[in-house]
């Protein structure tokens, strides 16, 4: 995605570049290390360096820089190190490379892991939620401490000072969804009101205008206690332009991801289609239950009529499941045969694969299942 940018201009395909990272990565462990993704980059074009610092600041705005003065987009990983993506575009008050001192607003990312017609490969995100959620850093290669890994330009940081805009306050509780619609409307007029919303989401413009704000669906953290957020759908009939995430306990906005088509997208989040994928797995599943007389946990196989299925919620945390937050998994709470109270079953994508456990991802710089 960077040599094939427009400030550079170079097709290699994937084949190639995966052989070349991987005889050049410096660490085991990884699918493209930091080295790595320099190296190839540098052997196709040039002047790009990893950059490798212990304040997550700096790194937003090494980011920042490397975008204003020479328009090539860099790559930074996220999730604590599991994946890399593409920064191409950055939303400041002024220019960072003229200014003593900017606001910065947020990143305008790109995803390679998903395709151009899936939700979250093209997406603005808000600077509060890049620093809480994306850009967490990790350890590399032995190093102690966490570092924010990016690769950039190789100039110095510049001395500038970086302010945040002010964050919306949390409520005690998850706010209804008729309040995270309003807000959702709100921020979808922002952005129809802003010239670098339709500069990087031209392709998609013309059905976001068109679009309106649809039902908010709740998702819940996994990873983080009394964590939350809606998936806001902005739909024409049944098709959907893009979608917007808000947090749940303030109804501040997260980001927003945009598809040049419109695609159908909220049936694969509804919970009877969910329902209905996870008792297909049923007979296939198997689920140890404790042996009172022997005192060991016994396999047993269970069939959709030994299974009451009580709840279904919708939840995400980065995992090899998924790391694409608008497209997260149901949990399936319920009753096997005779249990006095209900307890986690299992998973199930929207590609209707049924998981035991979500699992964080063991490789770093790679990404998740397919």
């Amino acid at each position: 995605m960077i040599l094939d940018s427009e400030e550079i201009g170079i097709y290699v395909d994937q084949a190639t570049l995966y052989s070349y990272i991987h005889s050049h990565n410096q660490c085991s462990g990884w699918a493209t290390d930091p080295k790595g993704l320099r190296d190839v980059l540098n052997h196709y074009s040039s002047y790009f360096i990893y950059y490798t610092p212990t304040s997550q600041e700096n790194g937003v705005k090494k980011l920042a820089y490397t975008i204003d003065k020479y328009g090539v987009p860099p790559s930074c990983l996220i999730y604590g190190c599991q994946h890399w993506v593409v920064v191409r575009g950055v939303f400041t008050d002024v220019q960072p490379t003229t200014a003593s001192s900017y606001t910065i607003y947020g990143f305008f990312v790109n995803d390679p892991w998903y395709g151009s017609d899936t939700l979250g490969e093209n997406k603005y995100i808000d600077i509060d939620t890049w620093k809480d959620d994306y850009f967490t850093g990790c350890s590399w290669c032995g190093a102690s401490g966490t570092t924010f890994i990016s690769v950039v330009d190789p100039e110095p940081l510049q001395v500038v000072k970086i302010e945040y805009p002010q964050i919306m306050a949390r409520k005690p509780n998850i706010i209804s969804e008729s309040e995270a619609r309003m807000h959702a409307e709100k921020y979808l007029r922002s952005f129809k009101s802003q010239e670098i919303f339709r500069k990087h989401f031209k392709e998609a413009f013309d059905h976001i205008e068109t679009a309106i704000v649809g039902s908010p669906m709740l998702v819940k953290r996994t990873d983080r206690e009394k964590s939350a957020y809606y998936i806001i759908p902005l739909q024409r009939d049944e098709m959907t332009s893009g979608a917007m995430i808000i947090d749940a306990y303030s109804g501040q906005y997260k980001e927003a991801s945009y598809v040049k088509k419109p695609i159908k997208y909220i049936q694969k989040l509804q919970e009877k289609r969910a329902i209905e994928l996870f008792r297909k797995k049923l007979p296939h599943l198997i689920v140890k239950k404790a042996d009172i007389k022997e005192k060991f946990l016994k396999p047993i196989r269970i069939t959709p009529r030994d299974v009451k299925i009580v709840t279904m919620e919708r939840v995400w945390e980065p995992s090899i499941q998924t790391q694409n937050p608008y497209y997260p998994m149901w949990k399936a709470a319920g009753i096997v045969k005779d249990m006095k109270k209900p307890a986690t079953l299992g998973y199930v994508d929207f590609k209707g694969r049924v998981f035991d456990k979500i699992v964080k991802s063991r490789i770093k710089g790679g990404g998740g299942l397919k």
